[in-house]
């Protein structure tokens, strides 16, 4: 199962890498085709325009070549400097050199431009037959030299012209296509860098999302809650996990069912013999089986307030698991909590004495009465006193005030008036990572150098929490700790029904 899952959450991962990669294949192909078709408009530049600019300036070169050959001809002839056999010699080489230029390729050359060069050619072989110094110093011949200067000068600036133009084109057209490569291969790499941002944003917040709300179920069935899970939207393959995690609380949950089960059961069984036990010591005690001596009578003293606490344990641990089992509570609608707390002084009193701890009440203003299951109350409460007994050194204080509040009850518009009971100690105090932890079945916690584990402080919340109160550790200055509970002096299952106080 778990290799599957795996494959599966490798099979989305390589999938979305699949689409960002191609992303980016397709910018980088844009780019390389462009490149590609920009080399072949640059060589086309080579290949087609130049080459054709270069044959066309051979042959400008020759037909320019011919007329400085007839100009400086005709200064010749004027001045008669040389013969009229150099001069027709210089002439028909430069006109041999013009054919040659004009034969192979001058298919390609603009017609126009071929045109004015076989004309001069045919200027050329007209002043050699007609005798070359006669010829030049001609009117018309002349007058026909300049008119093919002028022609050919014209078309070579038109071909000049028409040139340029055209090897701008082709680079216009080149930066077009190269701007269009890097405008479609920047669109592909911006769309796959927001689809890479775009699938790895959804793809952790899916996977943080549900890893978070797996981590809040995994921690609060650590802390003892092991009611079902709400089913979990995200990937397939956390879906999965949390119903592994849920199959593992519903254990776990079976599992905590058959301890307290075990728990009741067992402080069930203890509650007859130490019954026997607690009335043996009261024979003993009082003398039933004859005078003690002092030493005697105080260890029989400590054997009965072992007995009483061990008897109070059991009795809680069967009250927790009555309270958990969702049994309703036995409430005395006129108890009163000023009772409760002197019964609490009264059988606490030998073991406050043992330590030499003092125990101070600080009583409400006006007596107190409450809805309570006023057994429930007063174990809760002896709880408290008695751990804050065991954490006190000698000549320390406990101290346990009362007095009338206002409380506001979870999901509920308004406060309430609420009794609030405090059980102060000038203990080592509770460490800061330990304040709930404390609260947890058999939590272990070293207080002055003594380990304390057990139920007390677990029972005390269950038994408060079920008449709709709270108990917490205060935070308060100074060494020492503080536990604090309310109770609210309405029967939350009779709404309006306040007693007077």
């Amino acid at each position: 199962m778990r290799a599957m899952l795996v494959l599966r959450l490798r099979a989305r991962l390589l999938l979305s890498y699949a689409v960002v990669t191609a992303l980016l294949v397709a910018a980088f192909s844009q780019m390389a085709v462009g490149l590609m078709h920009t080399h072949e408009v640059v060589a086309s530049v080579g290949q087609e325009e130049l080459a054709s600019f270069e044959r066309e300036q051979r042959v400008y070169v020759a037909a320019w070549a011919l007329e400085l050959a007839v100009r400086r001809g005709v200064v010749a002839c004027e001045q008669r400097d040389s013969s009229a056999a150099t001069v027709h010699r210089a002439v028909a080489s430069a006109r041999r050199d013009l054919q040659t230029a004009l034969g192979a390729g001058t298919e390609q050359l603009d017609a126009g431009f071929r045109a004015s060069a076989q004309d001069y050619v045919q200027y050329a072989l007209q002043l050699e037959q007609a005798g070359t110094c006669e010829s030049m110093l001609s009117f018309p011949l002349r007058e026909r030299r300049l008119q093919l200067d002028e022609v050919l000068t014209t078309v070579w600036s038109e071909r000049t012209r028409d040139m340029r133009l055209a090897i701008q084109a082709k680079e216009d057209h080149a930066r077009a296509i190269g701007s269009a490569a890097l405008s479609s291969g920047g669109l592909f790499g911006l769309l796959g860098i927001l689809a890479a941002g775009v699938l790895a944003l959804s793809q952790a917040r899916a996977v943080s999302n549900s890893v978070a709300l797996l981590s809040t179920h995994a921690r609060r069935i650590g802390q003892g809650d092991f009611s079902p899970l709400p089913p979990l939207r995200g990937p397939e393959e956390l879906r999965a996990l949390s119903l592994d995690l849920d199959r593992m609380r519903a254990r776990l949950a079976e599992l905590d069912q058959l301890k307290s089960a075990f728990v009741a059961s067992v402080s069930h069984d203890l509650r007859t013999p130490l019954a026997r036990v607690r009335e043996a010591l009261s024979l003993l005690g009082d003398g039933s089986t004859g005078p003690l001596t002092p030493q005697q009578a105080r260890v029989v003293k400590l054997a009965q307030a072992a007995c009483e606490r061990e008897i109070r344990m059991v009795t809680s641990v069967l009250d927790l698991s009555r309270v958990q089992s969702g049994q309703p509570l036995q409430r005395n609608a006129g108890a009163s909590v000023d009772q409760i707390v002197r019964n609490v002084l009264q059988d606490l009193a030998f073991e406050a004495d043992e330590r030499k701890v003092q125990l101070v009440y600080e009583a409400a203003s006006k007596p107190v009465r409450a809805p309570i299951d006023d057994p429930l109350v007063e174990r809760a409460l002896s709880n408290l006193v008695s751990n804050a007994i065991s954490v006190s050194s000698a000549g320390k204080t406990v101290r346990i005030s009362c007095e009338l509040v206002s409380r506001k009850r979870p999901g509920a518009a308004s406060p309430v008036p609420a009794v609030q009971l405090s059980v102060a100690d000038q203990g080592p105090g509770v460490p800061a990572h330990a304040r709930e932890w404390i609260f947890r079945p058999f939590a272990s916690l070293e207080v002055g150098g003594r380990r304390s584990t057990g139920l007390g402080l677990t029972i005390a919340r269950e038994m408060i929490t079920a008449h709709g109160g709270e108990l917490s550790l205060a935070d308060t200055p100074g060494p020492g700790a503080t536990f604090t509970f309310w109770i609210p002096l309405e029967d939350p299952a009779s709404p309006g029904g306040r007693l007077d106080t």
